[in-house]
């Protein structure tokens, strides 16, 4: 870290008839320009090899007397790098007594090379006035060395939140460099194998940021599609970032994996077994239950909704279990027909999200009279019956003759 203790340099300058120069740290008022000039801040502390540094330096004059034309100026020298134009900087006059908040602040920017060693590096300082040509005055200590650049997961979303078979959609990442250095060429990559029911969609799997400043966050977003096969469920898709820093230095931030939530609309249907024996009066009523959808369901209940045209003599409420994709189940009621119906059945149930859904079925059934069915053959007409019985009776009638024959 850079030595935040005041590091000063004062220049006294008898602008009138001679010029002075002294070090130190004096606050007495001298009736001549009396300059310091000091260190202000370093931007980053430590700078890493390679980095971009920004170098404050504040100029006060706790003389009397105004220093004219003053120009602050950097000498190039290993391992700080600067272009011409930031070489010098002209600042005017500062007058007299211009000292504290109201001193003026020079900004410079250079960069350290690739290979500076870790340490603290020396930065040349120069200074002219009207009076006085370029004057080298003591060098400024910089603070040289490697900074870890941790770049973290800060949020992950995706649009929408529940993808559906078939269908695009988008994942955002934000990635926030937790550090004090720069990350450069930052590439995150989706790692999507056969085993994953998604694809990308209109791009590759991996996205590329030129740079992540220090306290600063980057959004991600990669396009993808659900397998229009995909079985409904939560994925786990694993994401790789490498990046570097100015020095050159490479990382990695791996291990890290985000969830994909994949839900089919669930579809269920209902129909009834055997619908043509309806009667009026008591019937036992079997419902099948049909998964038409991509999902599995658990915890699947059926319950009739009382009506007017009917009873339900039975528990209303049955519970089902499982009822996986493209399987079927049957439920059974009794229930007291009055006349024709619509069976209102309420279906609920957990998805393979685990998020609780329901469906509303209307079964319409066809109930017949009974003079409807015997008209319809459905019910066979009761004379077999009759005539049964009748020779039931006169078979007994003969029996009976034949015995008091024999008793006589």
């Amino acid at each position: 870290m850079i030595n935040l203790r005041v590091q000063t340099i004062i220049v006294a300058l008898l602008l009138v008839l001679a010029v002075t120069v002294s070090a130190g740290t004096d606050d007495s008022v001298s009736e001549s320009a009396f300059l310091v000039i000091s260190v202000v801040s370093q931007t980053p502390d430590p700078a890493s090899p390679g980095e971009e540094i920004e170098l404050r330096v504040k100029v006060e004059n706790r003389g009397t007397k105004a220093a004219n034309d003053v120009e602050l100026g950097l000498v190039p020298k290993y391992p700080f790098i600067m272009g011409e134009a930031g070489q010098s900087k002209g600042m005017g006059s500062v007058s007299g007594r211009q000292k504290g908040k109201d001193a003026v602040i020079v900004k410079f920017i250079v960069s350290t090379e690739g290979t500076a060693p870790s340490g603290t590096a020396e930065l040349q300082l120069r200074f002219k006035t009207a009076s006085q040509g370029w004057t080298l005055i003591d060098p400024l200590n910089i603070s040289v060395g490697y900074r870890e650049v941790p770049l973290t997961i800060t949020s992950v979303s995706s649009e929408p939140e529940k993808s559906e078979p078939g269908k695009p959609f988008k994942i955002r990442f934000g990635i926030a460099n937790k550090g004090t250095a720069e990350a450069v060429n930052i590439r995150a990559r989706i790692n999507i194998t056969d085993s994953m029911p998604i694809s990308g969609h209109g791009s590759t799997n991996e996205q590329f940021t030129s740079s992540i400043r220090p306290g600063a966050v980057a959004n991600v977003t990669f396009a993808v599609i659900t397998l229009p096969d995909a079985k409904s469920g939560v994925y786990r898709v694993p994401l790789l970032i490498s990046y570097s820093d100015r020095s050159g230095r490479n990382y990695t931030l791996g291990g890290q994996l985000f969830s994909v939530a994949v839900g089919a609309k669930s579809e269920i249907s209902a129909a009834l077994v055997d619908s043509a024996t309806l009667r009026e009066g008591r019937n036992k009523v079997t419902i099948e239950l049909i998964n038409q959808g991509l999902g599995d369901l658990k915890f699947v209940t059926t319950e009739v909704a009382e009506s007017g045209d009917y009873e339900v003599l039975s528990p209303p409420m049955t519970y089902v279990g499982d009822l996986d994709s493209g399987d079927s189940d049957t439920v059974s009621y009794d229930i007291f027909f009055m006349r024709q119906a619509h069976l209102k059945l309420t279906v609920n149930y957990r998805d393979a999200l685990n998020d609780k859904g329901s469906a509303e079925l209307d079964i319409p059934t066809r109930v017949y009279t009974g003079d409807e069915a015997r008209k319809f053959g459905l019910e066979k007409s009761g004379s077999k019956g009759i005539l049964v019985t009748l020779a039931i009776i006169a078979t007994g009638v003969l029996a009976y003759k034949r015995i008091r024959r024999k008793a006589h």
